[in-house]
């Protein structure tokens, strides 16, 4: 009779094991790096293959991981409007790879993938971070569904933050030459929830690195850091930067800036 009791005690001694050990499992964290590429890429360039069009939209290269999103419109895409989940011609996930400065292929996966009314959105998140000095990437989807690629886009990383000058205070007039870029740095503490958006004047300026950021301490990335806004200039003449703090896109301004820039 004591067989049974033992072997339930043991049972029991398992289960608690096991429920202590999970629980005291840590839950996975970005790690930030400081020897790996920090910038957004906004690509929208289209590639057509055998009747098909992708649109490779931006790129996002985090001190944490590398990610990709493409943009497609299939062959007779409908999207009904009463059904919970999409029918199952329309799951298509894309295969992808990618290199770095023509070097070998390095697999991206499947894509994750979301339905719109227009079109089907793919992404492929916490690849491996860029290391710095890379200076091109070729992202390329191999296969859309049964739909054989390739679409093949080439992408210049251009300057980094390391290359460029930064301008911190909207009180010093940013002075640029045709063709050069350079960065505007805000300080921002994420868990607060607002966040900085920019405007400016296409004509003189380009954006070329969107935004990106980079914390004060690397081991608590969400307590604060600068968030950088890079610009190209384009034509001689005065401009200015128009810089906001705010909650969403319409919620109250939290602070306003404006960088005044003189290029010659």
């Amino acid at each position: 009779m004591k067989k049974p009791i033992i072997l339930c005690s043991v049972i029991l001694m398992v289960i608690l094991l096991v429920s202590v050990s999970c629980a005291k499992t840590p839950t996975p964290v970005p790690v930030f790096r400081q020897d790996v590429i920090e910038k957004t890429i906004q690509v929208n360039e289209s590639q057509t293959v055998n009747g098909i069009t992708i649109t490779l939209e931006r790129v996002e290269l985090a001190p944490f991981a590398a990610m990709f999103w493409a943009f497609n419109i299939p062959p007779d895409y409908h999207l009904p409007q009463d059904r919970e989940s999409p029918p199952p011609h329309l799951v298509l996930p894309a295969e992808a790879e990618y290199s770095l400065d023509g070097g070998p292929a390095i697999k991206a996966g499947p894509s994750r993938f979301r339905f719109y009314e227009e079109g089907m959105r793919h992404s492929w998140k916490y690849l491996d971070p860029i290391p710095k000095g890379t200076k091109e990437l070729t992202f390329t989807i191999t296969r859309l569904g049964d739909w054989e690629g390739p679409w093949e886009f080439h992408i210049p990383i251009g300057l980094t933050l390391d290359e460029i000058d930064i301008y911190t205070d909207a009180a010093q007039t940013i002075s640029a030459s045709i063709g050069e870029e350079f960065a505007i740095g805000l300080h921002v503490v994420l868990r607060l929830g607002p966040n900085w958006v920019e405007s400016h004047d296409d004509n003189m300026l380009a954006l070329v690195g969107d935004s990106y950021f980079i914390p004060d301490d690397i081991a608590n990335p969400g307590l604060g850091g600068n968030k950088y806004f890079q610009f190209k200039a384009l034509k001689a003449g005065k401009t200015k930067i128009n810089v906001i703090l705010r909650h969403g896109t319409t919620g109250p301004v939290v602070e306003q800036k404006v960088f005044n820039v003189e290029i010659k």
